[in-house]
């Protein structure tokens, strides 16, 4: 539903009403509507003149959900009985939006690219509540004429097109398309109006402006004197044949959907002639006759009145464009950005739109009506979104995952060289039965260390090759031959042997040779 059809905070705006109508008595409500009830009308309606809505694209003086008259949110219940239980027509005009527009300075010479992108950038800043710089983005570019870009006058054209899709359009479609869905039983039917009256009050670049079919429905172009008179709701007015054809046609369509439901029955356009007197011309053969076909979700069927006063079907109006709000955008508006945002507290008052004024002359000049003009930001707020936030979650945690894995590494190779520095050596077992010990130094990395080995059990490991020199001394039987060094001795598991001391039972001979060239055990 557009924004403008329920009021947001229609007790404020009572409340404003009755203060300036002398009906605020105490705060009372019952006191203040029986007080409201009894004020002039034409002093309500100087009162309500102005709206006190800050935003030009909210309507203070609009219906209220009140749980009585409309129970609930008109979204819902379009979607659910009553609604779905009756026939439904509804239409738009082509240049539904230009009453958002005529406000805007110079709107006549055009709009330049600055003054568009601040109009976009404000409806966005009113209407949505996240990722709106996102949607600026959007639809400055959805709505830029890419063949002539720097033309004003075209830039003018897409934000009255603008205006009229999202407030107008959109709706509309959107509300056929859930009664034709949710009601088979029951007929749907949609129409555009896009001619132009010859007696409008506005220029001709503006097309049909919102309103402009109700004199064609009321049938002004074939109106009797008594509404052509100089005091009649008409008397200015001056329309040409063909509009008096097209009056009827769209008479006949409208009444016959009153009586049946459907726009084609009882009567057919291809029956409805004007009177003699009128001319006498009938507005369609019968093999030129159109058929307003009824609205359906796959076909999206519906009829226009163009700018030559004719009807004429077609499907998926502004397919694009529907398209563009209700899947690109409404899809951004969804979780997980689902923050709300209040009315703003204070922005510029919009623009107001006071009824228009026809000329009683079709010959006299048209002036503008004069409207507030509308205030626009020159440039974009600054805004945090919720990507920026989460970017910076990912950056601090990679930085804090890098940290931890260098202290873990530079610990645990700490911790490796503390093992090896503090490891202990393997002492075999003593056989104390051996009568012969090697007292031997192992080099370790904290200095020279003794270690006792028995002569049994490194016999094998330090077998000498041939060119061994072998000193005879004690018992055959405890002779170990030792190769001749001239350094350490490793053995199998690394550690070093340096020959220190050779102890036996008994008296131990010096050497007969250079203690440099062989070791005594």
């Amino acid at each position: 539903m557009s924004t403008w059809s329920i009021s947001r905070s229609g007790r404020q705006y009572a409340q404003t009403v009755a203060n300036a109508a002398g009906c605020a008595v105490n705060n009372n409500t019952g006191t203040m509507v029986g007080c409201l009830r009894v004020i002039d009308g034409n002093t309500l309606a100087n009162i309500t003149r102005y709206d006190p809505e800050k935003s030009p694209y909210y309507r203070a003086f609009s219906p209220v959900v009140d749980g009585i008259l409309i129970p609930d949110d008109p979204k819902k219940l379009r979607d659910s009985f009553p609604f779905t239980t009756y026939d439904y027509m509804v239409g738009v005009a082509e240049s539904d939006g230009f009453m958002y527009v005529e406000g805007i300075d110079s709107i006549y010479d055009g709009i330049d690219r600055n003054r568009f992108e601040s109009v976009v950038r404000s409806f966005v800043q009113d209407v949505f509540q996240t990722r709106l710089q996102e949607i600026i983005d959007a639809v400055t570019f959805s709505y830029t004429d890419w063949g002539d870009r720097n033309n004003d006058l075209k830039r003018r054209k897409s934000t009255v097109a603008l205006f009229t899709d999202f407030f107008f359009v959109v709706p509309a479609i959107k509300t056929v398309n859930s009664h034709s869905r949710n009601s088979p039983t029951k007929k749907t039917f949609f129409y555009t109006f896009q001619h132009q009256s010859e007696n409008t009050s506005v220029p001709d670049w503006t097309g049909a402006i919102h309103g402009e079919e109700l004199p064609f429905v009321f049938g002004a172009p074939i109106a009797n004197t008594q509404l052509l008179s100089p005091d009649g709701l008409y008397s200015f007015t001056s329309y040409s044949k063909q509009e008096a054809m097209l009056s009827v046609a769209i008479m006949t369509y409208w009444t016959n959907f009153a009586k049946t439901g459907d726009a084609n029955l009882p009567i057919t356009i291809s029956q409805k002639c004007l009177s003699k007197k009128d001319g006498g011309k009938c507005l369609f053969s019968k093999s030129g006759s159109t058929t307003w076909n009824r609205y359906t979700p796959g076909g999206r069927q519906y009829v226009y009145v163009n700018k030559d006063s004719k009807f004429a079907g077609d499907t998926f109006y502004r397919a694009m464009k529907v398209a563009f709000w209700t899947e690109l955008v409404e899809s951004w508006q969804k979780a997980p950005y689902n923050a709300s945002r209040p009315p703003p507290a204070s922005s510029p008052p919009g623009p107001t739109c006071p009824p228009r004024s026809f000329p009683r002359d079709r010959n006299s000049v048209w002036v503008p009506n004069p409207s507030p003009r509308i205030p626009f930001p020159t440039a974009p707020k600054a805004r945090k979104t919720a990507s920026d936030n989460f970017s910076l979650a990912i950056a601090i945690g990679l930085c804090l995952l890098v940290i931890n894995i260098i202290v873990m590494v530079v610990c645990y190779i700490r911790c490796r060289n503390t093992d090896k520095e503090t490891e202990e050596p393997t002492i075999p077992d003593i056989n104390p039965d051996s009568p012969t010990i090697v007292h031997a130094a192992r080099l370790g990395s904290r200095g020279l260390h003794e270690a006792i080995i028995p002569t049994s059990s490194t016999e094998d490991a330090l077998m000498p090759p041939e060119s061994t020199k072998v000193l005879p001394m004690g018992e055959p039987s405890k002779i170990i031959k030792l190769p001749l060094i001239n350094g350490p001795l490793r053995l199998p598991n690394g550690d070093a042997i340096v020959p220190v001391a050779v102890e036996k039972e008994g008296p131990v001979p010096p050497p007969p040779f250079d203690v440099d060239d062989h070791v005594v055990l």
